[in-house]
């Protein structure tokens, strides 16, 4: 566990880098965790009821802003933000204390999940409309249900229906289609016909396939999706982030201790997760492609990097 903090005025002092993953307060997330091999998380209606009943004291003991989820019988997909540096911790109480209540339940031992969860971060409001519709259309796409909005264990009926008061914060994704609740809600229905129909890659087999298919539906939305792109941000981490890496720029020269390129090879990672060329990166973190190729190459050593950066 790394905390980026450098350069002396502690900008970069609330971002923490905990196993390949990089984590401040107000990021947004695309959580995945999955099953081993061909074991299934779920056996019965109580055991999707018991994963959100823990999900919900989670969100309640952690201030966690859950968007979007879905569970699968063999895998998780959850969208949400953190107010704290306590991802881990929060995800630690939802995934420990669920395989503790399964291997009981069902007088089993061993892995219930298949080791760390990944969390993707997520960076605009396109990819947070694509992030929510994608996990929607998960059961649809593995052929549970005919319709995308009939699956029982997702948030998709708030997205489409409004179905009641939940711990699910279904307004701050529906709030960019329209600030009228029903007209957005219309939109999304819409959006959700539409994307059914792009090809969907397994993030848990492609970690790239978010990013596949927030391309396609760039193309079939894009008057929306340009809004979004184009209009006043209400995202939070994205100015965030770009502080950051505006802070980095500044002071590169200075961060040169074995945590800080661990941390600044992460944010490499991530804006190639989202699709930009190490063309693009070098030059929006004011650095040569030969460092970076450097930077992404775990068998060169911290200190040559450092050289590199100086």
């Amino acid at each position: 566990m790394h905390r980026f903090q450098s350069a002396e005025d502690g900008t970069l002092s609330r971002l923490l880098l905990i196993k390949d993953k990089i984590i401040f307060e107000d990021g947004i997330y695309h959580i995945t965790q999955r099953a081993p091999g061909r074991e299934v998380l779920f056996l019965e209606n109580s055991d999707y009821l018991h994963f959100l009943s823990l999900l919900k004291e989670t969100t309640s003991a952690f201030r966690l802003n859950i968007f979007s989820f879905v569970l699968m019988p063999n895998h998780v997909h959850i969208l949400l933000q953190i107010k704290e540096n306590n991802l881990p911790q929060a995800m630690k109480q939802v995934f420990q204390r669920y395989a503790l209540y399964f291997n009981k339940k069902y007088e089993r031992k061993g892995h219930v999940f298949c080791g760390v969860y990944r969390a993707a971060l997520v960076n605009s409001e396109p990819y947070l409309l694509a992030a929510s519709l994608y996990i929607h259309l998960n059961p649809f796409k593995a052929g549970l249900c005919k319709d995308a909005k009939d699956y029982q264990w997702s948030s998709v009926s708030l997205y489409t229906e409004g179905n009641g008061r939940s711990f699910i914060n279904s307004r701050f994704i529906l709030e960019f289609l329209d600030e009228d609740m029903d007209k957005s809600r219309d939109i999304y229905r819409k959006f959700l016909v539409r994307s059914s129909r792009l090809k969907q890659e397994s993030i848990l087999e492609e970690p790239k396939a978010l990013a596949y298919f927030r391309d396609r539906l760039l193309k079939i939305i894009p008057k929306t999706i340009s809004k979004l792109k184009n209009g006043q941000s209400r995202f939070g981490p994205l100015s965030d982030l770009e502080k950051k890496i505006e802070f980095f720029k500044r002071h590169k020269k200075k961060l040169r201790k074995s945590k800080d390129i661990a941390a600044i090879k992460y944010i490499i990672e991530q804006l190639k997760s989202r699709d930009y060329k190490v063309v693009d990166i070098a030059k929006k973190l004011n650095m040569d492609r030969t460092t970076i190729y450097r930077i992404c190459n775990s068998s060169v050593s911290n200190k040559s990097v450092a050289e590199r950066l100086g």
